[in-house]
């Protein structure tokens, strides 16, 4: 796990064997979670050019998991988004966008959950759990290192969505 400070840790539980990694991102918050897999390779702004996922617990108790990818210093668009577009459109890579994150139920048995630490709700803690495989087919996904390599992360949250 990696404590990322006051009210923000996630969970990770990388698997060599079958290649795809568990993650659970746990914020004192009911808003938004999200994270982003920062390559050995990558230069610049930690938010330039980063596969990204986002994740919230709806009202409803429903957990979202979002595959995203941040261009610039803005809000990470959907992978879907980018489905279609040609290679000259961004001067980037040939393009086929998709959502490759998993929900999972993990040690609480259901994939989400948002819960109140008093009457008021304030602060409120969620916790959304996923999987995703080391490499994908998705041209705006990072490639995770299977092995002798370290990634880094970027990170935050929101108080509300």
């Amino acid at each position: 796990s990696k404590d990322l400070g006051s009210g923000y840790t996630i969970f990770y539980a990388p698997n060599f064997t079958e290649q795809f990694v568990d993650v659970a991102l746990c914020a004192q918050t009911n808003g938004w979670m999200g994270m982003g897999w920062i390559p050995p390779e990558h230069v610049g702004h930690p938010m330039n050019y980063t596969d990204m996922q986002m994740a919230f617990v709806t009202d409803d108790g429903r957990a979202v998991i979002q595959d995203r990818f941040a261009t610039f210093l803005e809000e990470p668009l959907l992978d879907e988004m980018f489905n279609g577009q040609r290679q000259d459109d961004t001067g980037m890579w040939t393009l086929n966008g998709q959502n490759d994150l998993a929900l999972h139920t993990g040690a609480l048995g259901v994939p989400g959950k948002s819960w109140c630490g008093d009457s008021t709700c304030k602060p409120g803690f969620s916790l959304v759990q996923f999987n995703r495989r080391f490499s994908t087919d998705d041209a705006w996904d990072a490639n995770l290192p299977v092995a002798g390599a370290k990634i880094s992360i970027v990170y935050a949250f929101a108080s509300k969505d």
